[in-house]
């Protein structure tokens, strides 16, 4: 094989390990989503379980790419590529050369040998992506079109690379959303959680002296409350939520000092999405009996929780 064909059959392939990588990360994202709305997802549960499936998308794709351009280098040597083949190549070979980069990690070598710092790593890791795409395109496209005038091999060389800039542009908006499902993969979440209290509450005791519990089968663990807040001619009470156990069926319970004990049913699945800011209100649940048993809420009971899981 040629250094010419070598090169191709290398970023061609390259490219498609990029996008079988966030391939993979958008079936898993699918699966576990699915599985998160079931309560089920706890298998797939892990980083582990994420980097299986980007390794097993890399390695398809590296498989599909190298195949796909041993079938175009298999062409006649004097045939002419189609222009087709050669944008796609060639888009892809950009997308080579940027993964290529990231391999590398140019940022990396310039903070080892030149002790930059971190915001130079990132100039340098950004030049680099962008400059590795734009040679990878246009080395693909001068081999394909060698026969071609200087002009013309110049010309289709851009338009591969802005083919190749936006097949990586689309590549990781699809890789961001994908993303969500593993901003907390392997750990427990917490959050907060604020509670309103009606217009005429005119008792807002030391907010360590209310206790306030998470209950789940699995135990009860203490929540924190932490202070009271003001919104309009409401009273907000700010509660520190503990790492939420792997079950829907959890309540939380206020009990403030005048013996009135809220009970609150969060509304998410066993392994709640991270939700940075707070959500919607959503009314109270219950009351609790002094025997144990909950008392349904009724229309007037104007008490009302939002929350915000982190991690």
């Amino acid at each position: 094989m040629t250094i010419r064909r070598a090169i191709i059959l290398v970023l061609v392939a390259g490219g498609f390990a990029l996008g079988g990588k966030i391939a993979g990360s958008a079936v898993f994202a699918a699966i576990f989503e699915t599985l998160r709305a079931h309560d089920m997802d706890a298998p797939l549960n892990s980083p582990a379980v994420l980097a299986a499936f980007e390794l097993a998308g890399m390695t398809a794709g590296f498989l599909l790419g190298a195949a796909l351009a041993l079938r175009w280098l298999r062409r006649e040597p004097e045939a002419p590529t189609p222009l087709f083949v050669v944008y796609l190549a060639a888009a892809l070979g950009g997308a080579g050369g940027f993964a290529l980069a990231h391999v590398i990690d140019f940022g990396g070598l310039a903070i080892r040998f030149f002790r930059v710092g971190k915001d130079a790593y990132i100039f340098f890791s950004i030049l680099s992506w962008f400059f590795m795409m734009l040679i990878g395109s246009a080395l693909v496209a001068a081999i394909l079109l060698r026969k071609e005038s200087y002009d013309r091999r110049a010309l289709h060389g851009a338009g591969a690379s802005a083919l190749a800039f936006a097949l990586i542009a689309g590549g990781f908006a699809i890789g961001n959303i994908a993303a969500r499902s593993a901003e907390n993969l392997g750990h427990s979440p917490s959050g907060w959680a604020l509670v309103r209290f009606p217009a005429d509450t005119q008792s807002f005791p030391d907010p360590k002296s209310i206790k306030t519990q998470m209950r789940t089968p699995l135990g009860t663990d203490r929540a924190d409350p932490n202070e009271w807040r003001q919104e309009a001619d409401r009273a907000l009470l700010a509660i520190g939520l503990p790492d939420w156990k792997y079950t829907r069926d959890r309540q939380l319970v206020v009990t403030v000092p005048d013996g009135t004990t809220l009970v609150f049913k969060p509304p998410f699945p066993a392994n709640p999405k991270l939700r940075f800011g707070y959500r919607a209100w959503h009314p109270i649940d219950g009351f609790e009996n002094p025997d144990g048993t909950i008392r349904p809420a009724g229309a007037n009971d104007d008490y009302a929780i939002r929350y915000m899981i982190t991690r």
